[in-house]
């Protein structure tokens, strides 16, 4: 039983918190990240996960330590799981018993079963790794619990396992959560539901640090916004991240910049530090994008005085910076 008299409170030797990626993730943190179904969250969610297990830097941001990470997947085939994490872990590898994905738990965690088994887990990292998983993703809510992702009750008693989990291992947690359906009226008119409009209970909204909303924008891009946090961010009011999905070689998200403008041209880019040189006809077979796509590509980077080429046919490399 956690109680504290008052002196032995303000006593009590807590650690602080660190930065696991700068400006945006500190250890002890609960950040939920909301998104319709089939928008990228849990792509985003791996990509974040390797750079945390391989120190690379997360959309821009940087990773001060490599730190072991549970990947807790609730859906999706392990074929699936297994040529995302192909893929993503070519631009961004990771080292050995750093990086764990427990596929499809065969018991929700808000059940007697499920509980144990998160422990267990968690325990097997800890083995395996030297320590518990500093970070642990869950991806998503709806399929690792057992009750309603609307209903307070029912949300209240998956949290309450999870923030068991996080007390015992002193893991921080990401929670990957679908947007919930609009709620009508009889007349057809949509509810206001303020705050929770887009997490579906309270519940939720009060359990998070940070809150981030993950959306498909006009342009065929992705835009990663702040919800709300308890703390500063580099993310707020007037800032977020805008980025392209590169797939399906390699696979990950990239940041958006001014010469970076197209979703190809992202992807020659990675390509092209990954190789080191290649032909428009390359670039097309490994990305798996037309000879036509991938011409347009480079004429507009190398515009840009991103890449250059030579020969005949031309090859395509980096530009040194």
């Amino acid at each position: 039983m956690n109680l504290y008299e008052a002196k032995e409170l303000a006593h009590l030797p807590v650690q602080a918190s660190r930065p696991l990626v700068n400006g945006l993730l500190l250890t002890g943190d609960k950040v939920l990240l909301v998104a319709k179904p089939k928008v990228g969250k849990s792509i985003l969610s791996q990509q974040l996960a390797h750079c945390l297990a391989g120190q690379h830097p997360f959309l821009g941001m940087g990773v001060p330590t490599q730190e072991p990470v549970l990947y807790i997947a609730g859906e999706g085939d392990i074929d699936e799981l297994q040529s995302n994490q192909r893929n993503i872990s070519m631009s961004l590898p990771v080292a050995e018993n750093k990086l764990f994905y427990w596929s499809l738990p065969e018991h929700p965690f808000d059940t007697p079963p499920g509980r144990k088994s998160l422990m267990e887990a968690a325990e097997l990292v800890r083995v395996r790794s030297g320590g518990y998983p500093t970070l642990t993703i869950f991806d998503p809510a709806q399929f690792l619990m057992e009750g309603s992702l609307v209903e307070d009750k029912d949300v209240r008693m998956f949290l309450r396992v999870v923030n068991f989990y996080r007390n015992l291992t002193g893991s921080t947690i990401w929670i990957d959560h679908h947007t919930h359906r609009p709620i009508r009226k009889p007349s057809g008119e949509l509810i206001e539901e303020g705050a929770s409009a887009y997490t579906g209970s309270q519940a939720w909204e009060a359990w998070y640090k940070v809150g981030l909303l993950l959306k498909k924008t006009e342009a065929r891009s992705l835009n990663l916004s702040l919800m709300s946090a308890r703390r500063p961010t580099c993310l707020d009011d007037e800032r977020s991240i805008e980025m392209f999905m590169v797939e399906p070689t390699p696979l990950l998200l990239v940041e958006k910049s001014e010469r970076i403008t197209r979703a190809t041209e992202a992807q020659a880019v990675e390509l092209l530090r990954l190789k080191g040189r290649l032909t428009v006809r390359q670039l097309s077979e490994t990305g798996g994008k037309s000879v036509s796509a991938m011409e347009t590509a480079v004429e507009r980077l190398e515009k840009a005085g991103m890449v250059i080429s030579e020969g005949y046919p031309a090859s395509y490399s980096l530009m040194k910076s």
